[in-house]
């Protein structure tokens, strides 16, 4: 019996003492409702996915704490994972977080097309209408977005440079 439970132990113990020396490990995050909040208020008001189609499952919430980019700086970056599942349709929707602030999501469909709330004629209505939506749900100007959008032809490659704002189709 002791020979069996060093053997199941051992690689267990390794994994441990190695992970720390990779610059970044996983770790479950219990109580982590503030930016499971955050996610699912941006599903509901910024992607243009029919949630009222779907059964949505959290998957996975876990916290890394990354390499500090400055002094003093720790780096607690919260990844969940939902999954979005009807009928006729599976989907992942995955959210970073650094500092309780959101810096990626990312849809990637699994099965099936993806069921939106919305029909937009081109990708550069859908642009303008993500655009406005975000204005209003961060209360962020980005009317000079807006205007780039108005300026672009995106049947040919070209790039238009407002400030410090730069659009490349």
């Amino acid at each position: 019996m002791k020979k069996y439970l060093t053997k199941l132990f051992t690689p267990l113990l390794v994994v441990l003492l190695v992970t720390p020396f990779f610059g970044a490990f996983l770790t479950p995050v219990t109580g982590q409702t503030i930016n499971q909040d955050k996610a699912l208020a941006f599903m509901e008001n910024m992607l243009p996915v029919d949630l009222s189609r779907y059964s949505i499952n959290l998957v996975n919430d876990s916290t890394m704490y990354g390499v500090p980019l400055a002094k003093d700086d720790n780096r607690i970056i919260n990844n969940l994972l939902y999954e979005l599942t009807s009928k006729d349709s599976n989907l992942h929707i995955s959210f970073t977080f650094e500092k309780d602030v959101m810096t990626s999501c990312q849809i990637t469909p699994l099965q099936g097309q993806i069921i939106t709330n919305k029909q937009y004629a081109n990708p550069l209505d859908a642009a303008k209408d993500f655009l406005e939506r975000y204005q209003v749900y961060t209360k962020i100007d980005s009317s000079n977005l807006l205007a780039m959008l108005d300026n672009i032809d995106i049947t040919k490659d070209s790039t238009i440079t407002t400030e410090n704002i730069k659009l490349t189709i």
